[in-house]
């Protein structure tokens, strides 16, 4: 008996351990990201679905800590509406339970995962995979299932901006049937032939390329206030 619970309280450590573990790596990211106070990006949004033609779009992204963004766009853009930063932003020991996983190598970077678990039965996370670089302190992979968009898939590749944690280029692939497409979209749909059938297990690709950044520049409040107003 005496054995039994030795090796019960031994797992409680291990896994005590690795939670406390992955919290504080992202915990690490996250102060990290501190440094970059505001940014001003310009993009090329590519979306790739086999049934709806979309040309790519030039955007603008505006960024403010802790949680404040804005796109502006000459086109229609299919994008989740927040960051992985946010997401990264909110995560925290009392409402969220994290375990790491198995370690994944990602463009020749040795980066542990981490499986992130809401503790709250209504929350609209549903289960959430992190691939993160220990070494460079940023997100390379990541698999969010929600309950409002299905299952979106990014991939994160880094170059110029690497020590800011800015990528170069994120890739979204997501459940085209519980994405939020666009109402100008969404209507062209219904007035076509598609097959809502052929809809439901179909897959799709958002790339965003970022051009340039301007870092920490000033960016009022009243700016995100005033343009989402307008929405």
């Amino acid at each position: 008996m005496k054995t039994i619970w030795l090796l019960f309280f031994n797992c409680l450590a291990v896994i005590t351990f690795a939670q406390n573990s992955a919290f504080d790596l992202i915990k690490d990211v996250n102060q990290k990201f501190k440094s970059v106070n505001s940014y001003i990006a310009q993009v090329q949004i590519k979306t790739d679905v086999s049934f709806i033609k979309m040309l790519p779009v030039q955007a603008t992204i505006y960024f403010k800590q802790p949680d404040k963004l804005h796109l502006e766009s000459k086109g229609i853009a299919m994008l989740p509406k927040q960051s992985p930063q946010f997401f990264l932003h909110n995560i925290n020991q009392n409402d969220y339970l994290c375990i790491e996983i198995d370690k994944q190598i990602i463009d020749g970077y040795n980066c542990k995962g981490i499986k992130v678990i809401p503790l709250n039965e209504g929350s609209d996370l549903v289960l959430a995979t992190l691939f993160i670089d220990p070494l460079n302190l940023v997100l390379r992979k990541a698999q969010i299932t929600s309950r409002s968009n299905g299952t979106i898939l990014m991939l994160f590749k880094y170059d110029k901006y690497l020590k800011q944690q800015l990528p170069d280029a994120v890739t979204f692939e997501l459940d085209v049937a519980k994405f939020k497409i666009p109402k100008v979209v969404a209507a062209d749909l219904e007035n076509t032939k598609t097959n809502t059938d052929n809809i439901k297990n179909k897959r799709g690709t958002v790339t965003i390329n970022y051009k340039s950044y301007q870092l920490n520049v000033p960016i009022s409040d009243t700016f995100f206030e005033k343009v989402n107003h307008k929405k």
